[in-house]
Parts: structure tokens; sequence; C-alpha cells
């Protein structure tokens, strides 16, 4: 998963994260959270599941639905302690650490899921996950504006 910054965002962001507000750090592993509750942000997520066939199948017999979706929203926040980072870590946290979108997954406000059958599918089993992310300002601050 990769994000991307538009100039004028990353300096906002930059400036707010001088004090450490939008990191986590366990070790030498620093996470950047995009939003968090301490820029009174929040984020409403519109998902799109593309699956191989009609009957989505792949979906049903991978587990049921809500645990998905659990296991998504937890891969797009940060750790909150050491223990989930997995032993099997190899990214290169030199430089400016991993970017994560949320600080805690209690901040996201709306969510939104459809299922649509994918005419091109990379194979019988892949399920490919679209998300469109939009940020909510919980109040508006001098420091938050770029997320308008």
């Amino acid at each position: 998963m990769r994000f991307c910054l538009g100039t004028d965002f990353r300096e906002s962001f930059e400036k707010a994260d001088q004090d450490g507000r939008l990191s986590v750090q366990f070790g030498l592993k620093r996470y950047r959270c995009l939003v968090s509750e301490k820029l009174d942000v929040a984020i409403d997520l519109q998902i799109t599941i593309l699956v191989p066939n009609k009957d989505a199948a792949a979906v049903r017999e991978g587990g049921d639905l809500d645990n998905r979706l659990k296991t998504l929203f937890d891969a797009l926040r940060a750790p909150a302690q050491p223990n989930e980072i997995p032993d099997t870590d190899e990214f290169d946290y030199a430089g400016e650490g991993m970017f994560c979108l949320m600080r805690d997954d209690n901040l996201i406000k709306n969510i939104s899921v459809q299922m649509h059958q994918d005419y091109a599918p990379i194979d019988k089993d892949t399920v490919l996950c679209l998300m469109l992310v939009n940020t909510r300002l919980l109040a508006m601050r001098y420091d938050n504006l770029a997320y308008v």
C-alpha cells in the first residue's frame, strides 16, 4: 500500500508532527499516522470489494466479512503495542519511518461496503479491495486545515 502526499499536505503534516503528536515509536520503529485524534480528524471509508465470480465464493470461503474488515482496519492503523509488530517485520524504518492511515481504528466514523464482480480477475481466489478515504474534521483548527 502506498500513500501519495501532495506537497501542501506534506508540509502541513511535517509541521504538525514536529513534536511527535502524529507518531508512534517502538525502539527504532517509527509509525507516522496521517489521521489522528490529536488533530481532531477522523475518516469515512468507502470500500469496494471486487470478487472473481458472481456468487462471491472467495469471500464466503475465506471467513466472515466482519472479521475480514476488522483485519483490514487493524492493518490501516499504527500498532498500539510492540507485540503487534510481527517478528518477521523487514521494513526499513530508516528515514521517514512507516506511514499509517490512522493512529487508532476508532477514528473510522462511517463505513460503506459494496461487492461487485471482477470481470478481469487475476485468478479465481483473488479478491481486490478498493478504498476511498474521506477525512472529516471533528473540530476546525489551524493545524488541521490541510485535511479539508
